[in-house]
């Protein structure tokens, strides 16, 4: 009946009312997420940062707040790109919550500290973040919390966090340069949102993590790209 979503907005977390989509084809004009999708929100003032990938064949992946809380305006609707990399983003009430007009962001090249990509592994997910993390907390299992549900697809509006519960982090490794945190999980299992929190987590220079939430749409598991492989190659 419909068409499964590559990557889901948990409602009261990331976002309520998602709008229009755009690409960061700025070519690092706007910061260090060239490729990825940004995309507005109506409730809130924020925008939000997609990082999708293939598994399986298909594209799922993470979503995580962008620009959150720094004096943008409700009612983010429209967004669009300009030649000089800055992003004009245009607001509308709608009749409801939201705000009419348009402001302009503008990369002020600091490099933020957050969360590069979450990308989905065959015992966990690989975290690559923008800057090299510290050595204190990084290693302990209480710094990454994580919390997998689903959704109903049903006619009545909404849907409550179904099936709930905390998944155990079995293993925490971290790349040479610091940049990456590869997490074993206990179990994964396809169908499910994977919502990560992390807590105590700074870069080698201090900086505070610029977002502490961020989640997963995990529709398919890495066994699925081996299979991919084999539909697409002839026998």
């Amino acid at each position: 009946m419909r068409t499964k979503a590559v990557v889901l907005f948990p409602h009261d977390i990331i976002a309520n009312s998602p709008s229009q989509p755009v690409w960061d084809t700025s070519s690092g004009k706007f910061g260090p997420f060239e490729g990825q999708l940004f995309v507005g929100e109506m409730n809130e003032g924020r925008l939000i940062r997609v990082m999708l990938e293939k598994v399986g064949g298909e594209f799922q992946g993470a979503c995580i707040p962008f620009f959150d809380n720094k004096g943008l305006r409700k009612g983010n609707n429209r967004l669009a790109f300009a030649p000089d990399g800055s992003l004009w983003v245009g607001q509308n009430s709608h009749g409801w919550l939201g705000d009419e007009g348009i402001q302009r962001i503008v990369f002020n090249k600091s490099q933020p500290f957050d969360i590069y990509t979450m990308s989905l592994t065959e015992s966990g997910f690989d975290l690559v973040f923008t800057k090299p993390i510290k050595n204190k907390h990084t290693t302990d299992s209480a710094a990454y919390s994580v919390t997998r549900y689903y959704y109903e697809y049903h006619k009545k509006y909404g849907s409550d966090r179904i099936g709930s519960e905390q998944v155990a982090v079995k293993d925490i490794h971290i790349s040479s340069d610091r940049k990456k945190v590869s997490l074993t999980l206990s179990e994964l299992k396809p169908g499910y949102v994977y919502e990560l929190k992390l807590n105590n987590i700074f870069s080698h220079a201090g900086d505070t993590l610029e977002n502490k939430i961020i989640c997963y749409t995990l529709n398919r598991l890495r066994s699925e790209d081996h299979i991919s492989a084999l539909i697409k190659k002839p026998l």
